[in-house]
């Protein structure tokens, strides 16, 4: 690969804030734009990843864009490929463009290769880093398809893909219908509902099952705005909304901080009292369904919880001074758990853990504290992602598909 671009000034203040309003970008993650030697090796990285395994981009669309719980991480990685591989007048070294197009034409020949197309010949040969002698009419094509091929002897061994192609094309409709919807639901959650009940997804009447299928939609979809998720499910008319929602979690054999944190990790607690009760209320009963070993009912359980969210506060509040002690937050709950005190153990090690290690909230995610949360968010139990799914050996099977979703902005 040629060398890349070396001489980018970084921005200035004003360029920095203006890229941070249009790309919703948090400042604990936003960082520096890459320059010089950094962003030579962070282009040549990415350049030999995208084309060190033909199967790559396919299994990024599978993975990625046909879940409803990821990213449409290939539709963005094509469009930011597409983009930059056509050389602009203001680009001071074209050096970058070659390696977008080198991955844009990877890409493709793989594609073209798997579907048996003779491959290029003579300079184009010579430019796509085929054989030298690649135009020498004595040589069998097969032979050239072998030099820019990737081999695949030990792929075949492969499972079969458990989605067919119109299985992942049914995922993927399914996927653009919940980001519809949960779009309108951002801008107005009467609008949402209304968009799934006209989908087919919602059951137009106001029964238990609707309240239980839009419990199911809320809890599933991601890109749904969490302080207004918080705010929807708070509201007394949807308390059977809220019921349902909280039900969906398995907190069995947690501790009540732990399963407090968890789901709390999908929507942004509101901010008036009443209506953190009134989660908070729902909350312990789904709780203390559990039996608990530590929780003696209900009432207690919702005692603990609003004392854990102040304590939360108190410990993580730069406008608090003066932290409340273990001894303090103990003297507080003497006598709620049915009459007794919760057991000394069992409280340290609530009081430990709120200290040590805050519970933080959707939309606040920024930071030392935004990636500790991210990265307990991919590595926890509760995640309802699949497990990846390679395509090697069987990607010829959704090329068309794959090719389908990114012509236009290929050509």
């Amino acid at each position: 690969m040629s060398p890349l671009l070396e001489n980018e000034c970084p921005l200035s203040f004003d360029q920095e804030v203006e890229l941070y309003k249009e790309t919703s970008l948090r400042k604990g993650v936003r960082g520096r734009i890459a320059v010089h030697e950094t962003r030579r090796q962070l282009l040549e990285g990415l350049h030999h990843l995208l084309t060190g395994d033909e199967s790559l981009i396919t299994d990024l669309w599978v993975n990625y864009d046909c879940d409803m719980q990821r990213g449409n991480m290939f539709d963005f990685l094509i469009s930011f490929v597409t983009q930059r591989a056509v050389p602009w007048p203001e680009s001071p070294d074209d050096s970058e463009d070659e390696a977008f197009l080198d991955i844009m034409l990877f890409f493709l020949i793989r594609i073209a290769n798997r579907a048996g197309v003779e491959p290029p010949q003579g300079k184009w040969a010579q430019l796509l880093g085929l054989p030298a002698d690649a135009g020498n009419d004595n040589v069998e094509p097969a032979d050239i398809q072998g030099a820019y091929r990737e081999e695949t002897a030990g792929y075949e061994s492969v499972a079969d893909i458990p989605l067919t192609m119109a299985q992942l094309q049914d995922r993927k409709m399914h996927k653009e219908t919940m980001s519809r919807a949960a779009h309108l639901f951002n801008e107005k959650p009467k609008d949402g509902i209304a968009y799934l009940q006209k989908v087919g997804v919602l059951p137009p009447d106001n029964s238990t099952e609707m309240a239980q299928q839009l419990a199911r939609f809320l809890r599933e979809t991601p890109t749904l705005d969490k302080k207004l998720l918080g705010e929807f499910l708070a509201k007394p008319s949807n308390l059977e909304v809220l019921q349902s929602y909280i039900q969906q979690f398995d907190f069995s054999g947690r501790r009540l901080d732990e399963a407090l944190r968890s789901m709390l990790g999908t929507f942004r607690l509101p901010g008036e009292s009443q209506q953190i009760e009134r989660i908070m209320e729902t909350f312990a009963a789904a709780y203390s369904a559990g039996d608990p070993a530590d929780v003696a009912n209900k009432d207690a359980g919702f005692v603990l919880s609003y004392a854990v969210i102040m304590l939360n506060v108190d410990q993580h509040s730069v406008k608090v001074k003066n932290r409340m002690r273990y001894e303090d937050f103990a003297r507080n709950l003497r006598g709620v758990n049915d009459g007794q005190d919760f057991r000394s153990g069992f409280l340290t090690d609530v009081y430990n853990a709120i200290r040590d290690r805050e519970i933080i909230f959707p939309e606040e995610h920024e930071g030392e504290a935004g990636f500790d949360y991210a990265w307990r968010e991919i590595s926890s139990d509760d995640s309802s992602v699949g497990s990846w799914v390679t395509t090697r050996g069987r990607t010829a099977q959704y090329d068309h598909g794959v090719l389908a979703a990114t012509w236009p902005r290929l050509l």
